[in-house]
């Protein structure tokens, strides 16, 4: 999910700091989307939390 989420392959590695993560989170949770997302499957909060991912990471660039 790490991977999914910093939008790398695991081959690469990844390192994910606190801050970066609190930062992420802090976001996630203001997203409507994800505030609704208890009503809806483990599949579907996956595919949320990775079209989220994917638009804060590109926010970032």
């Amino acid at each position: 999910m790490v991977c999914s989420l910093t939008g790398s392959h695991l081959a690469q590695g990844v390192a994910v700091n606190l801050t970066a993560s609190r930062r992420f989170l802090t976001w996630l949770w203001q997203q409507p989307e994800f505030q609704q997302s208890a009503h809806y499957s483990a599949g579907r909060v996956t595919q949320i939390l990775k079209t989220l991912a994917l638009e804060y990471n590109s926010r970032l660039g």
